[in-house]
């Protein structure tokens, strides 16, 4: 089962991949060479912070 921050990344990943798609059948505008450059970024950001999730350290008085 996915946890809530796996599914978070998923939809967002999603959501850029169907509104690129839907850009292209409603507008005919293909995807710029930006948002392909950045479409790979994202998904690997996203995967890194999913495996290595950010751990608050405690303070040292």
């Amino acid at each position: 089962m996915l946890e809530v921050s796996e599914r978070q990344g998923f939809v967002i990943v999603s959501a850029l991949l169907v509104t690129a798609m839907l850009q292209f059948l409603f507008d005919g505008k293909p995807p710029s060479v930006y948002c392909l450059a950045a479409l790979p970024l994202v998904i690997s950001s996203i995967v890194i912070y999913q495996k290595y999730p950010y751990v608050a350290r405690k303070k040292e008085d």
